[in-house]
């Protein structure tokens, strides 16, 4: 009686007959025949959803094989969860389909924990946090700290992940007292980056544990973020502290990572530069930002290195400090004899 009740409304449809009649003849046949995946009994399990109609039947039903909008999905993931019904399967999709269309959703951080707590794949949690890295250093958007802990969590345990969760990592733990810092890992990651010539400004921060980047120090950075495939040219004058200005020049800004463009300048005590930026795509060129920049004295931990012992002279210099200029030009010519005393023997 069942099967041939449920053939008639195959073939006729459902939309004359009384919702409480399909509910309960459709939750009767799930408990006799099981949640077998079957095109009709999905369609009589969607109507039923759509017009409020529904038991734990449908619902466990609807979890395996319900493929909706993702305003559905999330909708009828809240209805399985008021059923105390457990929506692994739900979370899943939502998590694939916010990947896919890049739809933003409030509570896509909450969701994603329950999916990882409910032992969800790895790899499409990775995937979801390759898009929350991408939007967190790209485009600085607020990210939720569980998900950031995440990050750092499996770069740490040494799990295989794409260089876009490395960086959020080095940027995250920039950011942090040096005494949570886990060196080892931040020195490999930085020194994989700094040998393709890839240097971004918050990698300063590791300068005073991580020698290998004190040489960097001694440069001003200039970070602009554009259109990934643009290119991007920087229009500069450096301002001398007698207030003489160079004539402006054009360099093109690398492109680090995803539209971060990066520029670096070697200025010394009293220096300053202006500049503008300008972004060309196609055969459109406008120009976006312009300011100015100075040497941030604050991150020059290397005294030793040739450059800071230049600018520590042009320091005594300007405040009539002749012994310590003095000291410093001496210390700077004898660095200057050794790498060419050097050189010369390579030779």
């Amino acid at each position: 009686m069942y099967a041939e009740a449920f053939e008639w409304l195959c073939v006729y449809g459902p939309e004359h007959v009384d919702t409480k009649d399909i509910l309960r003849l459709c939750s009767r046949l799930l408990e006799r025949n099981g949640y077998e995946q079957d095109d009709d009994m999905t369609r009589l399990c969607a109507y039923l959803y759509r017009n409020n109609r529904y038991d734990p039947n449908i619902l466990n039903y609807l979890i395996l094989h319900f493929n909706g909008s993702l305003r559905e999905t999330r909708a009828l993931f809240r209805a399985c969860d008021s059923f105390g019904l457990e929506g692994y399967n739900l979370l899943e999709r939502i998590l694939i389909q916010t990947l896919f269309t890049g739809t933003f959703l409030n509570e896509k951080y909450q969701l994603y924990e329950l999916y990882r707590k409910a032992g969800g794949s790895l790899e499409i949690e990775k995937a979801f946090l390759v898009r929350c890295a991408y939007d967190y250093l790209v485009k600085e958007t607020l990210t939720d700290e569980g998900v950031l802990k995440r990050i750092c969590e499996l770069v740490e345990e040494g799990e295989p992940v794409n260089r876009v969760l490395r960086l959020a990592y080095l940027k995250v733990v920039s950011g942090e007292d040096d005494s949570k810092w886990n060196i080892d890992v931040i020195q490999k990651l930085v020194l994989d980056e700094i040998k393709k010539d890839r240097v971004f400004p918050f990698f300063l921060n590791f300068a005073g544990k991580i020698p290998l980047l004190l040489p960097f120090t001694d440069y001003a950075y200039v970070e602009y973020r554009g259109e990934s495939d643009s290119r991007v040219t920087m229009h500069y004058a450096i301002e001398h502290d007698n207030g003489v200005e160079t004539e402006y020049r054009k360099e093109e800004m690398h492109n680090l990572y995803g539209g971060i463009f990066v520029k670096s300048f070697l200025l010394f005590f009293g220096e300053s530069i202006q500049y503008y930026i300008t972004e060309s795509s196609g055969n459109r060129e406008q120009l976006t930002q312009s300011s100015q920049v100075e040497r941030a004295e604050e991150l020059n931990y290397n005294t030793d290195w040739k450059y800071s012992v230049l600018n520590e002279a042009a320091i005594g210099r300007e405040v009539h400090d002749y012994q310590t200029c003095e000291k410093m030009l001496y210390e700077y010519m004898k660095q200057e004899n050794l790498i060419r005393k050097i050189f010369s023997e390579n030779n």
